[in-house]
């Protein structure tokens, strides 16, 4: 996951556009879009119980809406489209994983390569999973132990027009099911794909689409944050308390355009769960909120879509606990998926309070999720 996301960052950070006309006026207004992908689910760690056997196919269905400039970030954007998202998932070894089905609200950025044109699609939203843990029924899956779970997917498409009205693709997706260890066992079902689509044009549209302004609004290069984050998560053991977990994080920004932020986070976490098993099992009665205090740091970049963004983090664990200090590798892969809103700032380029949710995960596991409050300086 780490890999993937330093990927679609990349790349997404790539599409420079201050303005374009001939990209807009050719897309369709109104769309439907059927997929199919053929890919398998990744066991990515040792201890991940089931055997992977057999190929997991997704069925997909989404109904696409090109912007045409009502709102200034999607001139900046390149006229994104939402997308609004249907998954049904036959995962391979289904007697263990099920079938899963997701709902998810996408957006989708568009470019123009060597007379081809690249997507990259970014989504979350809620998914149900029919087979999860179960110590006598279904006890090798300690991957899935809740029905109901998050899914976030991240894909990239070449797309080739067959006609005025259709395109086929093809690329290759990522797709993650998790709740996010609101429950344990929560490792997470991760599968990577290739992918086919077919989009059809639902409705004739004239070139409506609105040409950027030549003055363009002032912003600050140099910003700050701080964010404070509440979780809750089950113990490393199913069917334990759940217990809440606190975030602070201090942000500095970069800005270089009105398309965006560059961020640079050092977070600390502190972990409930961890210090009433410290007091359970330690004999450090002064230390135990030391020993459940974890210092990141983060770098990423912050996608302004005023009054909301999305910002896509990795980072690395800087401060452990001594009788928890984690190996190299165990170190890195932190990764943050966010959505911000920024509810009383009209500015095309949002500051101010803020509200917020993260998905955070090591490589390919999520560890929890988060709610945020903030204020942008």
């Amino acid at each position: 996951m780490l890999r993937f996301s330093i990927l679609i960052l990349a790349l997404l950070l790539s599409t420079s556009v201050q303005g374009q006309s001939a990209l807009a006026a050719d897309q369709n207004r109104q769309a439907l879009e059927l997929g199919f992908a053929y890919g398998k689910i990744i066991k990515h760690r040792d201890y991940f119980r089931p055997t992977i056997t057999r190929p997991t196919v997704n069925l997909e269905a989404s109904y696409n809406l090109q912007t045409r400039g009502e709102k200034y970030w999607h001139q900046l954007h390149n006229y994104p489209k939402f997308r609004f998202k249907a998954v049904v998932s036959l995962f391979g070894d289904r007697e263990v994983f099920g079938t899963g089905i997701g709902l998810l609200p996408m957006l989708r950025f568009e470019r123009k390569l060597a007379g081809l044109q690249m997507e990259f699609d970014v989504g979350m939203g809620i998914a149900y999973v029919s087979k999860v843990y179960d110590d006598f029924d279904n006890p090798v899956n300690n991957v899935i132990s809740a029905h109901i779970n998050n899914i976030t997917q991240m894909s990239c498409l070449l797309s080739y027009p067959l006609g005025s009205r259709s395109r086929v693709k093809g690329g290759g997706s990522f797709t993650h099911f998790s709740n996010g260890k609101f429950r344990s066992p929560n490792l997470g079902i991760n599968i990577l794909a290739l992918n086919l689509a077919y989009e059809i044009e639902l409705s004739k549209k004239e070139n409506e689409s609105k040409p950027l302004q030549s003055t363009l609004p002032a912003y600050r290069r140099w910003g700050s944050r701080i964010l404070l984050g509440f979780g809750i998560r089950e113990g490393e053991k199913e069917g334990g308390p759940r217990f809440p977990l606190y975030t602070i994080s201090t942000q500095l920004h970069f800005q270089r355009n009105l398309k965006g932020r560059h961020l640079l986070s050092l977070d600390l976490r502190h972990f409930r769960d961890i210090y009433h098993a410290n007091r359970q099992h330690l004999a450090f009665p002064d230390r135990y909120f030391e020993r459940s205090v974890l210092g990141l740091v983060f770098i990423g970049h912050e996608f302004l879509m005023s009054p909301f963004s999305i910002s896509l983090q990795t980072g690395a664990e800087l401060i452990s606990p001594e009788n928890r200090v984690p190996s190299l590798e165990n170190r890195l892969g932190k990764v943050k998926i966010g959505v911000h809103s920024y509810p009383f700032s009209r500015s095309k380029n949002p500051s101010g309070f803020c509200l917020g949710a993260h998905l955070t995960a090591e490589y390919a596991k999520a560890t929890f999720v988060e709610l945020n409050l903030g204020w942008y300086f």
